[in-house]
C-alpha cells in the first residue's frame, strides 16, 4: 500500500520515447507498506521503495527479473526493502534526497566531478531534483 509516490518530470516524455500506449499506469516510484507476503525478506508490515507505477495495489515477485523499460533487462529493482531511518524521519526522503537523486548527486558530484574547494560548480539542471541538491553540497563542501 503506497505511503508516498515519486513525481518525476520526466516520466511525462518517457512513456512516448519508448513506445507505450496510453492510457497506462503513470511511471514512477514509491514508498509503501506490505499487506501480505509470501517472502521472508519482505514481511508484512514492512516497508519496500517499489518501481511499480502509480498503483494503489501491486504484487510483485522480488526475486524475479523485470522489464522495467521495455527494451529487455534493467538495472532497476522492483522492489528492495526501505532503509531504517531515524524517528522523525520521513520516508519519502527514500524517493528524494535519501533515494537515487539524492545518491546521484552525492557520487555524481563527489566522486566524478570532484571538485576542489575554492572551485566553481556549475550546475545546468540546478532546477532539478539532481541539481539542487548537487548545489547544497557544493556549497557544503565549499
Amino acid at each position: 500500500k503506497p505511503e508516498f509516490w515519486s513525481v518525476d518530470p520526466y516520466a511525462r516524455i518517457y512513456p512516448i520515447s519508448f513506445g507505450y500506449k496510453m492510457p497506462m499506469t503513470m511511471l514512477g516510484s514509491q514508498v509503501a507498506q506490505v499487506l501480505e507476503s509470501k517472502n521472508a525478506k519482505f514481511p508484512a508490515g514492512s516497508h519496500v521503495v517499489a518501481y511499480t507505477g502509480w498503483r494503489d495495489v501491486a504484487v510483485v515477485d522480488p526475486d524475479a527479473i523485470y522489464d522495467t523499460y521495455g527494451k529487455g533487462h534493467s538495472a532497476l529493482p522492483k522492489v528492495a526493502p526501505a532503509f531504517k531511518l531515524p524517528e522523525g524521519v520521513s520516508r519519502s526522503l527514500l524517493l528524494g534526497t535519501l533515494g537515487m537523486p539524492g545518491n546521484t548527486a552525492y557520487f555524481g558530484l563527489l566522486e566524478l566531478c570532484n571538485p576542489k574547494k575554492g572551485e566553481t560548480v556549475v550546475v545546468s539542471g540546478a532546477a532539478g531534483a539532481v541539481g539542487t541538491l548537487v548545489g547544497q553540497i557544493a556549497k557544503l563542501k565549499g
